[in-house]
């Protein structure tokens, strides 16, 4: 400010010198306008930016609660949409389990048919006993079960063993009273009863897994399963299960 005062007098009395003598001049007071007149543009939108960030915190900072009512309303939704779900999720973890069984038990049977046609010796799914070393043909299914192969001397080599069934699920054949399935070189089957072996190669064996879904000691057909097992070595699985 000073030079510029001082520039003042000096042009009210003086003539103009150049900017090359080494004074200040015209043009340097021209060339501050633009800059000094730069900053309000630049000034302006800044403001304006910050104005909705603070009005956006101020709403964000806000304590927000739901009434006793709202609360209340809530839950009852809750507990509508609970009671009508809750049945039908425990009838699918029923279907779920039942299906689990079913699909092992398939899975032991053709097991034990490729073993048998891959060593051309006889392999057998029976209930076992007690150490579930052998076959019990007076046992019930729901004990478990082992898939061994009977050697040429009369020896049992068990090659796979299955845990008892769960207290509300039951494995039986109920129509002969079928205790074991064996497995020819062929890959057909035969079925024994209380140690007899089934002849009859038309016969087809129908075994129920049954599920007791209620806890009340009935078996549920509705939740059961029917494997078949025809005397060429097939095996399918068809619902509900008739047996039970």
């Amino acid at each position: 400010m000073r030079q510029i005062e001082t520039w003042l007098r000096q042009n009210a009395t003086t003539p103009k010198k150049s900017v090359s003598q080494g004074q200040i001049s015209t043009p340097f007071v021209g060339h501050n306008k633009p800059f000094i007149s730069s900053v309000t543009p630049h000034t302006t939108p800044f403001i304006h930016y910050k104005l909705p960030f603070v009005r956006i915190s101020r709403f964000l900072s806000k304590q927000h609660g739901v009434t006793l009512v709202e609360m209340m309303i809530t839950l009852t939704i809750f507990a509508i949409l609970g009671a009508w779900a809750l049945p039908n999720f425990r009838q699918t973890l029923l279907n779920h389990g039942t299906t689990a069984e079913t699909n092992k038990f398939l899975t032991d049977l053709k097991f034990a048919r490729s073993e048998a046609l891959k060593r051309s010796l006889i392999v057998e799914v029976c209930i076992p006993n007690a150490a579930q070393t052998a076959c019990n043909y007076s046992g019930t299914w729901s004990t478990g079960r082992v898939v061994g192969v009977n050697l040429a001397g009369g020896g049992f080599d068990v090659i796979r063993v299955r845990e008892s069934l769960p207290g509300t699920r039951t494995l039986r054949e109920p129509v002969n009273a079928y205790t074991s399935i064996s497995f020819n070189g062929s890959g057909l089957a035969t079925f024994q009863s209380n140690g007899g072996i089934e002849n009859n190669r038309t016969i087809t064996a129908v075994f129920a897994l049954c599920h007791d879904k209620d806890n009340d000691t009935l078996m549920d057909p509705e939740v059961g399963r029917e494997i078949r097992i025809s005397p060429t070595g097939g095996s399918k699985v068809t619902s509900p299960a008739t047996g039970c």
